[in-house]
């Protein structure tokens, strides 16, 4: 699965573990036109190609709905500990070698980041990333000015009830990342208060801010047993 194979070789680990950590990694494509639905049967292969090998990473999968990257696929894994990404996979060459069959002919991988996730600033676990839509916020912040940052936004998160996730960048990308569930979209005016109350409270650090929101597609998601 590209999706390991260009962060660094992954680790298998268990659920349970994966809620210990702060290491994020997302991974943005682009599917070819015309072949959204080779690209959404070949994931689905691959994925059971995952659960044959009883990985044990959650993978969860969005189409962005609006925004920028409309369109696009997302997945992303979440709460890792730092040192796995310094483990490799059980058999990373037919890992890729079957990415490359079954998903590389329909998609082109447009980025792939990884952020470190901030738990003084967060409220959503693993438990939360299958909600049927997630607002997100991307925020570029004046360089050096990270700490002032997440010190600014902290009271205007802490009054929202929406579970929300916020993480730094680490590689790949330079804005930070805030992530806030929804059950439906009658709740994404609320979060949308949210991050307007967050970037008033910021102010002069932030430069830029962009939003999308995601859909969660069930059936190309990774869970393990």
């Amino acid at each position: 699965m590209l999706r390991t194979l260009l962060i660094a070789v992954l680790a298998t680990s268990s659920l349970a573990a994966q809620q210990d950590g702060t290491g994020a990694v997302f991974v943005l494509y682009q599917i070819k036109p015309g072949m959204d639905r080779d690209f959404e049967l070949g994931d689905q292969r691959h994925l059971e190609w995952h659960r044959s090998q009883n990985d044990r990473w959650l993978w969860p999968g969005w189409t962005i709905a609006t925004g920028e990257h409309q369109g696009f696929f997302i997945d992303a894994t979440f709460f890792h500990p730092w040192t796995d990404f310094d483990h490799p996979i059980a058999n990373p060459a037919e890992d890729g070698a079957n990415w490359g069959v079954n998903v590389a002919p329909y998609a082109d991988v447009r980025s792939f980041a990884n952020y470190d996730g901030i738990p003084a600033l967060t409220t959503l676990g693993p438990d939360k990333l299958s909600a049927p839509l997630m607002m997100v916020c991307y925020v570029t912040v004046h360089p050096g000015s990270g700490a002032k940052f997440e010190t600014a936004i902290s009271a205007a998160l802490r009054a929202a009830t929406a579970p929300h996730l916020v993480m730094r960048p680490v590689s790949g990308a330079s804005d930070y990342v805030i992530m806030l569930s929804a059950q439906k979209q009658a709740e994404l005016p609320s979060n949308a208060e949210v991050l307007e109350s967050f970037i008033q409270a910021a102010g002069p650090l932030v430069d830029r801010t962009r939003t999308e929101t995601w859909r969660y597609r069930p059936e190309l998601s990774y869970v393990p047993r």
